[in-house]
């Protein structure tokens, strides 16, 4: 049977979710205080063994807070539109609570794509790539990029009427936010849901609107053993938002990152395989018969941990469920055969 990329891509992130978080549950570091430090890592954020080391927390040249992310041990990324000074020092802080510095010594935007009936190319092709004056330790993560032909593993994240997918957001606050996303049949740009979380959801309280100055900071999506993938960095907020394909772009991406490669590392974008790291899973994945027999018509999306509680509610808490996508189905089988009869019933 074919695994189910999309119920994996919810349950990792999902199963690592409580119903009552802490205050500080979104906070990536429970100490940051730059340029000079302490920086420690909060262990109760609900990301904390996520490998978020890549992910820039400050630079010391205009719009400081935006930072940037590794695509490879030279290079990263950020908003064209919120940019970084050539010369400005890039943060980033190990595991362990040990910051590192490197010094942006060039930078080129990757453009420029007017596509026909959407004019303005800052808005469809909003990325910075920069060039950092050595490569960051091996104890700094750099992120793939998911490849063109995505859409044949994840095929309900695309197109006109695309399903929303869970995603990590970090933003200008450092805080590690859960955000619904998808390609809705653009390719060149990935939408945020135009509404927040429904009260009651399992993701609701890690929810929260981006702001101004929130643009450039990554979207990741989540797979098991730690992988994460870039989809794009912010550029607008608010309730929903947007920002640019990193998937569409990524000759425009690599073409940049060549012509600053003044030391000749020869890196480029290292793709996300779906195949290698299915094959790498060793037979664990979070695919089980019985939520590949109900995706059709339920696509799974009234099964998990929470589906009593919310069958309870009455029909409005049922479409929130809807719209939030698979949930935790594993979680709903671990809890016995006549627990999913019931839930079977219940439709």
């Amino acid at each position: 049977m074919p695994f189910d990329w999309e119920a994996h891509v919810a349950n990792v992130i999902d199963s690592r979710l409580v119903e009552s978080p802490g205050a500080t549950a979104k906070n990536i570091f429970s100490t940051f205080s730059p340029p000079g430090g302490p920086f420690v890592y909060n262990t109760d954020c609900w990301a904390a063994d996520l490998n978020l080391t890549g992910v820039s927390l400050y630079h010391t040249g205009g719009n400081s807070g935006s930072g940037g992310t590794m695509i490879s041990p030279r290079h990263l990324v950020w908003a064209n539109h919120l940019d970084a000074d050539v010369g400005s020092d890039f943060l980033f802080v190990r595991k362990g609570n040990i910051p590192v510095w490197r010094t942006l010594a060039g930078k080129q935007r990757a453009c420029c794509m007017n596509s026909p009936g959407y004019p303005g190319a800052q808005y469809w092709d909003d990325i910075m790539v920069g060039y950092l004056d050595e490569d960051v330790p091996e104890s700094i993560a750099s992120y793939k990029v998911l490849p063109a032909t995505y859409d044949a593993y994840l095929p309900e994240f695309t197109g006109f009427l695309a399903r929303d997918l869970p995603t990590l957001l970090i933003d200008n606050q450092q805080k590690a936010i859960i955000k619904t996303i998808n390609n809705g049949g653009s390719g060149p740009t990935y939408f945020f849901s135009g509404a927040p979380i429904p009260a009651g959801d399992l993701r609701e309280p890690y929810d929260e609107v981006l702001v101004s100055g929130d643009s450039g900071k990554p979207t990741l999506m989540v797979f098991a053993k730690n992988e994460l993938a870039i989809l794009n960095t912010h550029y607008f907020g608010g309730v929903g938002g947007s920002g640019p394909s990193f998937t569409a772009r990524i000759d425009q991406i690599n073409t940049a990152m060549a012509a600053l490669d003044t030391d000749s590392t020869g890196y480029q974008v290292t793709l996300f395989n779906f195949a290698e790291f299915l094959a790498g899973m060793n037979g664990a994945s979070y695919f089980s018969p019985l939520n590949w027999l109900l995706r059709w018509p339920y696509h799974a999306r009234v099964l998990g941990p929470y589906v009593e509680r919310t069958i309870r509610r009455g029909p409005s808490a049922a479409q929130a469920t809807i719209r939030r996508g698979p949930s935790a189905v594993s979680q709903t089988i671990r809890r016995g055969p006549s627990e999913a009869t019931s839930v079977i019933r219940r439709k």
